[in-house]
């Protein structure tokens, strides 16, 4: 049975956790902000209420402004990498001299 254990993933709206770009991230910072936000918080002021709002509130932000920044950033990196793709079968169409049928068979794979 050890062979074949299954690992359970969570999901959610039907994609594995893993499977999401930035997620892990994201939420790793937005827990240490939020965690360390209203710990500090809490050192200065000693009001337990609102320490758990600033903590709470610094993890939304963090986690949202992170996710932003990290999706940007991904999205770039697809769009630069198709551009590369679409320039090296550019090069390579011209290089080998194929012909025009050839090309959009090409293009389609």
């Amino acid at each position: 049975m050890a062979d074949e254990e299954v690992e359970k993933k969570v999901s959610i709206f039907g994609k594995s956790i893993g499977e999401i770009p930035c997620f892990r991230d994201s939420y790793f910072y937005g827990i240490c902000t939020g965690f360390v936000s209203g710990l500090g918080h809490f050192m200065f002021t000693s009001k337990p209420g609102l320490s758990t709002h600033v903590g709470m509130g610094a993890f939304c932000i963090s986690t949202l402004t992170y996710w932003s920044y990290c999706r940007w950033k991904h999205n770039e990196q697809i769009k630069q990498a198709a551009l590369i793709k679409a320039f090296l079968q550019e090069g390579f169409v011209k290089e080998s001299g194929i012909s025009s049928n050839d090309e959009d068979m090409i293009a389609s794979v």
